[in-house]
C-alpha cells in the first residue's frame, strides 16, 4: 500500500531534481553521489531573503539545506517540493505544520556531531573556569603575576546537564573524566543509563540549585524557549558557569545579562545567538560582548571534518532512502 501511494504521488522514476540551497561541506565523492541520485543544482552562499530561497528551490522536488527558514510561505511557494533533507540535527527552522499539510517528508541527521559539540561545550566551560581569556590578555600586555588569575578546580564539582541525548551523554562522560558529580534533567530518563554511568536524574529546579556548571543540550521548541529566564536564574545558588551549545532562544538574553551583572552566574559561554545572524545593535548583546566572563563562538561547535563528513553522508543517505521509498530519520 505504501509503495502504491508513493508511485501515485511521485511516479516510478526515482530520479528527481535536487536543489542544495546554501553552502555545505562537500567532498568530491558527495558530488558523485548526488549525480547518481538525480539532477541537482548547488547554490553556494546564503539566500538573503525568503524570495531568494524560493528561487533557489525552483522546481526541485528535493531540497538540501539547514541554515535557512522553511516557513509556511516558502513551503507553499514551492509546488514541486516533496522532501526537505536537512543538513543538520535541529529542525526548528522548518514549519512542520505546513510540511505535514503538503505531505512533504522532512529528514534530519541525528547525533552526527555528538563528540564534537560535547568537546566544544567543555572547551568553553574550561575556558571560563580557568579564566583563560583574562590570563592570555594579562601575558600579552607583558604582565606575569600569577596572583591576579584565580581559576576554578573542576574535580568533585557538580555538573548539571539539561538534555541527555547523544550530545548530553557524551558531555556527561567527559564530566565523569574530570571527577565531577553529574546530575541531569531530561524529558525521557533512561534508568539503564543511570545505573551504568553514575548520572543522577533530578528535576530542573534541583539541577539549577545544586550545579556548579550547567550545560544545555536540548532542542528548541515551545517548551524550551526561554527555559532559562529570570525565575530559573533565581534558583541558582552556587554561581555556576552556564554554557549553551544548543539554541540561543533557550536562554532569555536580558535575563543572562542581569545574572552576569549581579553575580548570579560566574561565567557564560554560548556557541549560538538569539537570532542568527546576530542583531549586533541589540543593547543587551552589545553589553554581553564587552564582558570578561563571557565567551562566544559562531555556531561552530559541530564544525569538524569528522562530524561534517558524517553529516553530509547521512544527509545524502536520507535522500537515497527516500528515493528508494523507505524514508529514514524523518521528523515530520
Amino acid at each position: 500500500m505504501v509503495e502504491y501511494e508513493f508511485a501515485l504521488r511521485f511516479g516510478t522514476n526515482l530520479s528527481m531534481k535536487i536543489s542544495v540551497v546554501h553552502t555545505v561541506a562537500w567532498q568530491e565523492d558527495h558530488f558523485t553521489w548526488l549525480r547518481r541520485l538525480g539532477e541537482f543544482a548547488y547554490h553556494p552562499g546564503y539566500p538573503a531573503a525568503p524570495a531568494e530561497l524560493i528561487e533557489r528551490v525552483g522546481d526541485a522536488e528535493i531540497v538540501i539545506g539547514a541554515d535557512v527558514c522553511f516557513s509556511a510561505d516558502v513551503v507553499n511557494h514551492c509546488p514541486n517540493l516533496t522532501m526537505i533533507s536537512l543538513w543538520s540535527t535541529g529542525y526548528d527552522n522548518v514549519d512542520l505544520t505546513a510540511t505535514r499539510k503538503r505531505k512533504i517528508i522532512v529528514s534530519n541527521v541525528p547525533a552526527y556531531a555528538a563528540c564534537s559539540v560535547a568537546e566544544h561545550t567543555w572547551g568553553m566551560a574550561l575556558h571560563l573556569a580557568k579564566k583563560l581569556s583574562v590570563a592570555d590578555r594579562h601575558v600579552r600586555s607583558q604582565h606575569y603575576d600569577w596572583s591576579e588569575i584565580k581559576g576554578q578546580e573542576l574535580y568533585q564539582k557538580t555538573v548539571g546537564i539539561i538534555g541527555l541525548g547523544s550530545i548530553g551523554k557524551h558531555s556527561a562522560a567527559i564530566a565523569k573524566g574530570f571527577g565531577c558529580k553529574v546530575v541531569a534533567c531530561t524529558k525521557r530518563p533512561q534508568k539503564d543509563f543511570t545505573s551504568n554511568s553514575g548520572v543522577e536524574f533530578v528535576s530542573l529546579t534541583e539541577l539549577l540549585s545544586v550545579s556548579d556548571i550547567i550545560l544545555l543540550h536540548i532542542p528548541l521548541n515551545p517548551e524550551t524557549r526561554h527555559l532559562i529566564d529570570n525565575k530559573a536564574f533565581a534558583l541558582m545558588q552556587k554561581q555556576p558557569i552556564l554554557v549553551n551549545t544548543s539554541r540561543g532562544e533557550i536562554i532569555q538574553m536580558e535575563a543572562v545579562f542581569l545574572a552576569l551583572q549581579s553575580g548570579v552566574i560566574s561565567g557564560f559561554g554560548s556557541d549560538v545567538m538569539w537570532t542568527e545572524p546576530p542583531e549586533w545593535s541589540d543593547p543587551y548583546l552589545q553589553q554581553l560582548l564587552q564582558m570578561d566572563r563571557v565567551v562566544f563562538s559562531p555556531h561552530c561547535a559541530a564544525h569538524t571534518p569528522e562530524a561534517f563528513k558524517r553529516l553530509t553522508d547521512t544527509c545524502l543517505n536520507n535522500v537515497q532512502a527516500f528515493l528508494q521509498r523507505q524514508p529514514v530519520n524523518t521528523v515530520s
